[in-house]
Order: C-alpha cells, then sequence, then structure tokens
C-alpha cells in the first residue's frame, strides 16, 4: 500500500509539473517589445504634444520585482520597479516624453532587475517644428 501512495504521488507531481510543487524557476526577463501608442515602434507628433508615452511589454520567468530607469537619448526620465505575477506578462507606462524640442529621440528601457541576457530594443519618436494646433488642424482636414 505504501508503495502505491508513492507511485500515486510521483504521478501527480508529474502531472503538475514542478512549478506547482515547490521549485520555483529562477527570476528571468525572457522578452520585451516597447511600442507607442499607435503600436509601432515609431511616431511623429509636433512641438509640445501633451502626455507622449512608450509602454513596455514584459515577459518573465519565475517571479520577482522588475527593477530599472527608462531613459531618452540617454538621459533618465523615470524610474520602474514593478511585481511580476506567475505566468502573467508585464505592461508598464513611460512617464511623459520630452516634446519640447524638434528632432529624433531615441527612448530605452535599462533593466538592472533581473539584468537581460539580450539586448532591449529601443524606439524612436520625432518631433515636428510644426506647433500643436497647426498639427490638429491638418489631421482634421478632410483629405
Amino acid at each position: 500500500m505504501n508503495r502505491l501512495l508513492t507511485v500515486a504521488l510521483l504521478v501527480l507531481v508529474a502531472l503538475a509539473g514542478p512549478d506547482r510543487v515547490g521549485a520555483q524557476a529562477p527570476f528571468t526577463v525572457t522578452r520585451v517589445e516597447l511600442v507607442f501608442p499607435n503600436g509601432r515602434g515609431e511616431i511623429t507628433v509636433p512641438l509640445r504634444y501633451p502626455d507622449l508615452r512608450a509602454f513596455g511589454l514584459l515577459r518573465f520567468s519565475g517571479i520577482g520585482v522588475a527593477q530599472g530607469t527608462w531613459k531618452v537619448d540617454g538621459r533618465i526620465i523615470g524610474p520602474i520597479a514593478e511585481p511580476t505575477a506567475y505566468g502573467e506578462d508585464l505592461i508598464i507606462s513611460s512617464p511623459s516624453l520630452p516634446t519640447f524640442e524638434a528632432g529624433q529621440h531615441r527612448v530605452t528601457l535599462d533593466l538592472t532587475n533581473p539584468h537581460p541576457t539580450f539586448r532591449i530594443p529601443e524606439v524612436t519618436y520625432f518631433v515636428t517644428n510644426e506647433d500643436l494646433e497647426t498639427f490638429r488642424k491638418r489631421m482634421e482636414a478632410p483629405k
């Protein structure tokens, strides 16, 4: 009888998988995608465009607190510290990106915990010399 219980327990462990019976996967980042609200890795906006943000779509194995910083053109614009849930993707938002200077700007996410084993992509946004009101009128004009 004791042997039968041992076999049954081993079968249950095999069916449940090691993640469900106490063994935890190490906390690692397995995927990072950065996008703008348009769902792409680039966007063009006018000067002083309000509340432009980038979004990070992150996937992890294990459980922990994702930590790092958002950067624009190499300058830190804000920290991140987000707990992760097992088996769920994490979506994070950058602080408002600066749009007061015309030209191309690079947005990066520098993860410090867990440190990725791959290079995280960067996304770019371009700020035109056009003011916000002119931009809005041009976008609303019938074509």
